[in-house]
């Protein structure tokens, strides 16, 4: 929602004419620490103000501006509690970003900023792709009781290649984390697109599809837990198998959508599982590793980590125990009642305040508790587990420890696990890692990833 700014001057007029000078997108490189985030600002003519941070994925962000002069930009972000003051120098605004009593240099040029995304595929398309739909019931079909989630319907694409026969493999592809659509775009990339036209062109069928309550598919994305996310894909199997046009039918899962491969492998309802960067460990150790990571890439010092993944992991122990207490029902109250030993950065603790607000939802509740650990024992068929070394969300070294012992030998012999040198958690080729680069890597996915997808799955779907 856009919000109308107002200026330190007594009368609107001389603000919407000083706007229509400056209107349009000004862009710039916001430089904190070790983060490089960059910041779009759109300024329209009627007096309107909003903010984009592409690189964390976030757009519209109202804004105030609070004083619009000759030579003098003034804008506050009440959602950010922040602020942006500058100077304009020709087609330029020198000036400076705060935050949370840091101030930091942001200079602003005209311009969107645009982005490159060469390995989105681009029509004509040497192969078929179909617009489907199917249904996850809602229904238990031995017990006859509701599942979780309830019932939905699932559209997707289902891509053929050219000259397709009857009896080939095709692949069902399951996202990460989060509502998302069938190519998983986040930040301007396509991965499921990217990987399904490389497939295509390999002769391997896929099945991709939009998430609950995304694109074409139905069904309340607030009730999603990881086993209604696991239900939705069986139903994608399922209906594969309906069609009765396919020879092996494989799980291509990538983060959370890895974990369900191992899920429905379990089950005995995948040939085989490509995960890319599925963790193996239970969900709530994910995510500390995960926050220790990402806090470590930022700069931040081991100290401050520590006492951070010390505080998280009391509030992930409190609200998986289901405890409440009535003097701490709000997460402003709750914070401070068990991390009152914990001496906090104030913007950590703003940060954890954060995430209380959030961990009520049926799904990080289910992804913190679920252990793949028992459905990993119970996998039998062939699985390609693929981690990049940079990945700050999925730890390589401590998964692929992790994996060696849960995977039976068996398995071990006929899988395919790899690590790869400066990949990120989306196999991008990436120096640190962070998340805050995702949006600036014009790749989407490593070639070299791809290759290694495309000759695995026929070996293993004959």
């Amino acid at each position: 929602m856009k919000k109308y700014i107002f200026l330190c001057l007594s009368v609107l007029m001389p603000l919407l004419a000083n706007a229509q000078g400056i209107k349009g997108a000004w862009n710039g490189l916001l430089e904190a620490g070790p983060s490089k985030l960059t910041i779009v600002f759109h300024i329209n003519a009627d007096g309107t103000v909003t903010m984009d941070s592409p690189d964390q994925g976030a757009t519209g962000l109202p804004a105030d501006v609070k004083c619009l002069q000759e030579d003098t930009l003034s804008i506050e972000l009440p959602q950010l509690r922040a602020q942006y003051t500058g100077k304009f120098k020709g087609e330029e605004i020198l000036g400076t970003f705060s935050q949370m009593g840091y101030s930091f240099p942001l200079n602003l040029k005209r311009g969107e900023v645009k982005v490159n995304r060469p390995q989105t595929p681009q029509p004509p398309f040497d192969y078929t792709m179909q617009e489907v739909a199917f249904q996850n019931k809602g229904v238990d079909g031995k017990t006859g009781l509701p599942t979780e989630g309830g019932e939905a319907w699932l559209g997707g694409t289902l891509t053929y290649p050219k000259n397709f026969k009857a009896g080939m493999p095709v692949v069902i592809m399951v996202s990460g984390s989060g509502q998302q659509d069938r190519d998983e775009e986040i930040l301007g990339h396509k991965p499921f697109l990217v990987i399904a036209d490389y497939l295509a062109r390999r002769g391997i069928a896929t099945l991709r599809y939009d998430d609950r309550g995304v694109g074409k598919s139905t069904g309340d994305p607030t009730k999603v837990t990881i086993q209604s996310n696991m239900l939705d894909a069986q139903a994608g199997i399922d209906y594969l198998r309906s069609t009765k046009k396919f020879g092996k039918i494989g799980v291509l899962g990538h983060s959370e959508g890895g974990i369900i491969g191992y899920m429905l492998a379990a089950k005995g309802k995948a040939d085989f599982v490509v995960s890319l960067a599925g963790p193996v460990l239970r969900g709530d150790s994910v995510l500390l590793i995960q926050n220790r990571d990402l806090l470590a890439v930022s700069g931040l010092d081991e100290a401050s980590i520590e006492k951070y993944a010390t505080a998280l992991g009391r509030v992930f122990r409190y609200k998986m125990s289901g405890q409440q207490n009535k003097f701490a029902q709000t997460p402003e109250a709750l914070v401070p009642m068990l991390t009152a030993d914990i001496d906090l950065l104030p913007e950590l603790r703003a940060n954890l305040v954060g995430v209380v607000k959030q961990i009520d939802s049926p799904w990080l509740i289910s992804y913190l508790k679920y252990d793949p650990a028992a459905d990993i024992r119970k996998v039998e068929c062939p699985v390609m587990l693929l981690i990049g070394d940079n990945d700050k969300q999925v730890n390589s070294a401590i998964n692929f420890q992790a994996a060696e012992t849960l995977f039976s030998k068996t398995v071990r012999a006929k899988s395919l696990f790899k690590t790869y040198s400066k990949l990120n958690h989306f196999f991008q080729p990436s120096e640190s890692g962070s998340p805050l680069d995702y949006a600036k890597i014009e790749t989407t996915i490593s070639e070299e990833v791809l290759s290694d997808i495309g000759d695995w799955i026929p070996e293993v779907a004959k």
